[in-house]
């Protein structure tokens, strides 16, 4: 879609231009990108000069709090993306999904698709995308299946995925909201994995 249609969408619809310039959907197109295209696709979120300090991510998006304010300091952290919760944390784990395709690196490729599934509830329960989620969940299957030893090896339980996502509450953060920070006892919490993996 080209930047002039997306502005003629949105005088009709206030803010749907931040939706259409997410780079969410061009990460989704079913296609070959390189690793320089896809640095051109973050460039608003990303420093590739600063390995310690590589995501540039942003604390809010249609004036909504995304995500936590942790810092995610290095590129393949995908565990920290994940726990930071929030639209971008799913883009960014996108990202490394596109990047390790890009350079036929399997193992992060699976690991990274792995903490898409987990990331994705994320991304879904946003009301700019919860009654799309379905359609965007598809296309990322797709992206999945890119690298062929990880689409034999890993598929989505889409039940477990539908339960989050319309859960009354999904939280990506291992110590749970409720405990307060003056608890003496913190019990940390895990999401149930929505991967199936196929038996050897």
């Amino acid at each position: 879609m080209t930047e002039r249609k997306v502005l003629q969408i949105a005088r009709l619809f206030p803010g749907s231009e931040e939706i259409f310039q997410l780079p969410l959907f061009v990460l989704l197109e079913n296609r070959s990108i390189s690793r320089k295209e896809l640095l051109r696709i973050m460039k608003h979120y990303v420093n590739p000069g600063d390995p310690f300090q590589f995501w540039q991510l942003p604390k809010n998006f249609k004036e909504r709090t995304d995500g936590t304010d942790m810092p995610v300091p290095l590129e393949d952290y995908l565990d920290c993306l994940y726990e930071r919760g929030g639209i971008f944390s799913f883009i960014s784990i996108l990202y490394i999904v596109r990047r390790a395709e890009a350079e036929g690196n399997h193992l992060l490729h699976i690991e990274a698709v792995r903490y898409a599934y987990k990331s994705f509830p994320s991304l879904a329960r946003h009301p700019d995308f919860i009654t799309h989620w379905r359609e965007i969940l598809s296309a990322f299957e797709k992206v999945h299946w890119r690298l062929i030893p990880t689409g034999l090896l890993l598929a989505p339980d889409r039940e477990i995925l539908q339960a989050q996502i319309e859960a009354p509450s999904f939280f990506t953060s291992r110590v749970h909201p409720d405990h307060s920070k003056y608890s003496a006892v913190i019990s940390l919490h895990e999401n149930e994995d929505p991967i199936i993996v196929a038996e050897q």
